[in-house]
Formats: structure tokens, C-alpha cells, sequence
């Protein structure tokens, strides 16, 4: 690439950069940031699929001398989403060159228009904004995609390139199971050389080879397992429960369910979002451009959203959007076909042609980037982290808290484990109460809270020993005895520490606690006594000088509203009751801003 191109193309990486690095968030995001970022740093096993390669990579960046460990975590998501960018930039360069003869310049702008309009697309850069896996992940498709690539469009035969392949293909599959997705490209690529050299399928043992060995990297899971750290979900010591873990097992409930046509159309209503309607465009004519003058790409990269797609539908999450990153970034290369067209088709006319072509290129990019600042820019954004926070000051020493609210649980984590704030607090989530490994590591670690719950435990344990086994069960067997369970949790506690409850209707367990007195605090609802209902939370600290708040923060603020409305005033904190009941109005009052995911 000569030396114009290159510096053309590392500016470009370089802006991207900067642009994500400044509108990224300073600390922690809802959902699972505090989680991840936990288990980075204390090299724990987080939520399915255990994630061992953002786990490893995080905990060698969460050591970085800046910032704190949330911070640093935040910019590995900034790096990994800008280092992802470059690899699609080259691809689409090449893509550029070799499909429709353009020159390495023009070939860089081509791709610069297709790449940039996907780096600032919604979801994109809202993933940078935030520790997550998606990001990490992102950067190893765009890997597989600059290789795969080279192999299908010159149809190389060089086994270290095949090799490579395989590894990252591996590799990527211990992060997140978006990129199996993304086969097409290299069954297509592994189809055309097989037909194009005598004896290529010899190699396919050293490919598998390659890709087992890059996979090899989950055998981090049951070695770390069976050290015991402090975050071990799902204990995936044995072979049995590391598949259980691998392959998602908890959360394919949500997998094939109804109403699948209805988040197509979802998907397909949300595309002129992502993209702009300057970014559909260049698509579109990089379907008709690449289907004469690189049909195997185009083939390739389609089928590869085309699967993405239709299998991610399927699944009925609210933060299904960064799944389809990967999907999106194929039709990203497309659109760099569609960029290389329109510079022939212009290009090739008259002089002033010339200015209008780099406008053409420029504008999808340019209105995506516009369009969405305002609602990716998360550079104030500390309500996660200062809501966990506030919650956990106004509990009393030593409290006990049954809950089910993640967006809660997955901060505290990370306030209490990496922080060390507020580690007397107990926070227990009552979803994963539903699980062995949950109950049996709350036992190893918080002996003092199950003592003398033991028969309750076993015969829960029991009961739930059938579902998790697949052998016919009775729910509501299960479900009275979950509920005993609990409630023997809370009458042995009550005597020794304060005792907190709340959301088990939002759990799908309304019984938990329902016999005993309850009190509203702060946030949660004290059981047993009438005690003084202690302090408030402190809702300024908390909203800040944000003005629009997304559907998961409006929910957190709706529920501290409906606490407060419960609580009776007393003379020293009725004026400050009144004055946080008609701040927590207003914004509920107002449009909500972007939503965030799960």
C-alpha cells in the first residue's frame, strides 16, 4: 500500500479512536459491565459462556496505569471496536482494488465510505461506549473477514493463511458464539479451493487442528473453576457443567420462541436507523456492482448476514442488537462495493465529477456520525455505578438483601468485589438462587446467613435436581419449596441483622417473604420490625445534569419514585421527599432517551 494510502488509512483508525474514546462512558454500564468487568480483574467465571478470552485479554488490560479498573476496561471495548474498524478498512481497500480495478487511494476511500458509516452506526458505537464482549468479539470477525477474504478472492492456497483462519475462528468462539455466524465465508472460501487446487482437502485435518487449538482457550473455565475464585458462575468444574455453561443452557428459554416475523420486522424497520439511508444506498448498489464484478464475495458476505439474521431473530432478548454486529459488518463490506461502483460509474465522466464522487462517499458517513452523537455520546454517563452505590450507603450494617433487579446486582459486584465497598452488604439474587451452583456457593462463602437452613435447602436442592437433570418434574412442587427456602433464609436472619426484600413479583416468585411485615427504605422494603426508615437516596447525585434517560434507567428511577410514595414523611424528611418525588416527575415525564440493551 503506498505511503499516502497507509497514512490515509491509519488517520482514519486513529479518528475513529478518538471519536469513541471521548463519547465512551468514564465507569460502569447497566446490565453486565460491572459482572465482566469483575471477572476480569479477579479472573472469575462470568455468566454463560463464561467468556475466558475477554476474561484473559480484560485481565491483562485492567492492570493499565490509568483510571480506574471500570475506566480501563471501557477503553479495552474503545480499542478493540477502532482495531476492528482498521481490519474492515483493509478489506474493503482490497476489496476495492482487486473487484473493480481502482487504485489504492481511491480503493481506501471507497472503503473509508462504506466502514466509517458502520463504525458510527448506532449500535457500534454505542458498544464502544461500555465493557461488554461484543466489542472483542467484533475485532475477531473483522480478523476472519480481512482473512477470508484474501482466500476467497484469490483463492490462495498458502496453508499458514488457512491456519490463521482456523485459529481466530477458534479463538473467537471462546468469546462469544456470534461469530459461528460468520461460516459461510469460510465454507465458501474452503469450496473454492477445494475445487480450484488438487489435493486441498488434505489440509482440512490442520485447519480443524488449528481451530481446536484456538478453542482450547475454554479450558480456562474449569481450571480456574476449580481454584474457587469468588465469581464462579455455574461452577463449570466437570465436563457436564462445562457444557451446560458453553452452550448456554440457562438461557434457552429464550431461544425459538414465538413472534419471530415480528422481530424481523423489527430488525428490517431498525436498518435506516443503523445505517442512514445513505448507508442502505451504497449496500444496494454494492449488491448490483459486486454481483458482476465479484459475485463470490458478494455471495459470501449476504449469506453471512442473511444467517446472522435469521438465526439471531430467534432469540427474545431486549439487547439483542450487538448480535448483529457481526451480520452488520458483512453488509458494511458490501457497501464498499456499492462505493466502488458509484466511482466508476462518476468517476469515469468529467473533472468536476471528481467533487461530487468524494461527497457521495463522504455523506452516508458524515449523517451517521451527526445523526447519532447526541445519543452515543455516554461521556457523563455514571448513573450505573452511582446508582449501585447510593443503594448500597443506605443500607445498614451487615443487611441482608433478597432481590432480583441485575441492573443492580451486576454494579454491586463490581463495588464490592473490586471497590471493596460496602462488602458487609449482602446482595442476593434471587434468579440465580434458582440455580445449584448459586446455593451452593452461598454456602462456602456466607456460612453465616444459611446457618440452620439446611432442610429447607436439601429439599429445594431435591426438587430442582429433576428439572436441572431433564427428568420430569412438578413446578409447583419446586416452586413451594423455593419459596420455603427463602423464607427460612429470612426468618433465621432476622434476629441477627437487618433484612431487606423486593422485585420477587418481577422474579416470578410473589410468595417469597408474603408473611412477614414490610417497611419501605430507601430502595428496598425492610422486613420484620417497624424500624426508622432510615435515609433517602440522594436522586441528584444520581441523574446528575442529564436530562433523558433510557427505558432501564427510567425503570430504576420509577421504582425509586414508587418506594417513596410508600414511605411515611417525617418532620425531617418531608421537605426532601417532596423535593426528590417532583424531580423523579419531570424526568419521568419526558421522552426516553436511547435504550440500552437487556
Amino acid at each position: 500500500m503506498p505511503k499516502t494510502s497507509t497514512m490515509i488509512l491509519f488517520s482514519a483508525i486513529f479518528l475513529v479512536f478518538l471519536i469513541y474514546f471521548f463519547t465512551s462512558a468514564p465507569g460502569l454500564g447497566l446490565i453486565d459491565s460491572g459482572e465482566l468487568t469483575t471477572a476480569a480483574y479477579t479472573l472469575g467465571i462470568a455468566h454463560p459462556t463464561g467468556y475466558p478470552l475477554y476474561t484473559l485479554t480484560g485481565h491483562l488490560f485492567s492492570y493499565f496505569p490509568f483510571g480506574d479498573v471500570a475506566r480501563r476496561m471501557i477503553v479495552f471495548s474503545v480499542l478493540c471496536v477502532a482495531a476492528a474498524c482498521g481490519f474492515l478498512l483493509w478489506t474493503g481497500a482490497q476489496l476495492a482494488h482487486r473487484c473493480f480495478g481502482l487504485s489504492p487511494l481511491q480503493s481506501l476511500l471507497c472503503a473509508c465510505a462504506g466502514i466509517l458509516t458502520f463504525a458510527f452506526s448506532a449500535t457500534t458505537w454505542h458498544t464502544a461506549a461500555y465493557a461488554e464482549v461484543y466489542p472483542l468479539t467484533l475485532f475477531l470477525v473483522s480478523v476472519l473477514y480481512f482473512i477470508g477474504f484474501s482466500l476467497l478472492s484469490h483463492g490462495e492456497r498458502e496453508m499458514r493463511l488457512w491456519l490463521a483462519y482456523g485459529f481466530v475462528f477458534g479463538l473467537a468462539l471462546g468469546n462469544h458464539l456470534t461469530v459461528l455466524w460468520t461460516f459461510p465465508l469460510g465454507v465458501l472460501a474452503f469450496y473454492y479451493g477445494l475445487h480450484e487446487h488438487n489435493g486441498f482437502s488434505r489440509g482440512f485435518v490442520w485447519i480443524a487442528l488449528a481451530g481446536i487449538l484456538g478453542a482450547s482457550i475454554v479450558l480456562f473455565l474449569p481450571i480456574r473453576s476449580h481454584l474457587n475464585p469468588s465469581l464462579d458462575w455455574g461452577n463449570p468444574e466437570t465436563p457436564a457443567l462445562l457444557w451446560r455453561h458453553l452452550s448456554g443452557w440457562q438461557y434457552q428459554v429464550w431461544m425459538f420462541q414465538k413472534g419471530i416475523v415480528e422481530r424481523l420486522g423489527r430488525y428490517f424497520g431498525a436498518l435506516p436507523a443503523e445505517f442512514g439511508w445513505g448507508g442502505l444506498g451504497l449496500i444496494l448498489l454494492g449488491v448490483f456492482g459486486l454481483a458482476r464484478q465479484g459475485m463470490r464475495v458478494l455471495i459470501a458476505f449476504l449469506l453471512v448476514w442473511l444467517v446472522g439474521i435469521l438465526y439471531n431473530v430467534n432469540y427474545d432478548i431486549p439487547d439483542i442488537a450487538p448480535y448483529f454486529m457481526p451480520a452488520h459488518a458483512a453488509l458494511a463490506i458490501v457497501a464498499v462495493g456499492g462505493a466502488a461502483t458509484l466511482w466508476k460509474m462518476i468517476g469515469l465522466r468529467a473533472r468536476v465529477a471528481q467533487i461530487l464522487i468524494v461527497f457521495c462517499l463522504a455523506f452516508p458517513a458524515i449523517s451517521n456520525a451527526v445523526g447519532h452523537l447526541s445519543q452515543a455520546n455516554r461521556a457523563g454517563d455514571r448513573f450505573a455505578e452511582t446508582f449501585a452505590r447510593e443503594v448500597l450507603r443506605t443500607l445498614p450494617s451487615n443487611a441482608l438483601v433478597l432481590q432480583s433487579l441485575w441492573d443492580l446486582q451486576s454494579p454491586a459486584i463490581y463495588l464490592q468485589e473490586v471497590e471493596g465497598y460496602r462488602r458487609d452488604v449482602i446482595l442476593i439474587d434471587i434468579n440465580l438462587m434458582q440455580r445449584r451452583w448459586y446455593v451452593e456457593q452461598l454456602w462456602r462463602y456466607r456460612p453465616e446467613v444459611v446457618a440452620n437452613c439446611e432442610r429447607e435447602r436439601d429439599s429445594f436442592l431435591k426438587e430442582l435436581e429433576l428439572f436441572e437433570a431433564g427428568q420430569p418434574y412438578e413446578a409447583g412442587r419446586i416452586e413451594q419449596a423455593f419459596v420455603a427456602f427463602h423464607d427460612s433464609l429470612i426468618s433465621k436472619n432476622l434476629t441477627r441483622r437487618p433484612v431487606y426484600l423486593r422485585f420477587t413479583a418481577e422474579s416470578g416468585h410473589p410468595r417469597i417473604g408474603a408473611g412477614f411485615p414490610a417497611f419501605p427504605g430507601a430502595f428496598f422494603y425492610e422486613l420484620g420490625a417497624n424500624h426508622e426508615q432510615g435515609e433517602l437516596l440522594d436522586i441528584r447525585k444520581i441523574v446528575g445534569h442529564r436530562v433523558k434517560f433510557d427505558d432501564r434507567e427510567r425503570f430504576l428511577l420509577a421504582k425509586t419514585l414508587e418506594i417513596l410514595r410508600h414511605r411515611r414523611p417525617s418532620s425531617g424528611t418531608m421537605e426532601a421527599m417532596s423535593q426528590q418525588m417532583a424531580l423523579l416527575d419531570s424526568i419521568l415525564r419526558t421522552r426516553p432517551g436511547p435504550h440500552k440493551g437487556r
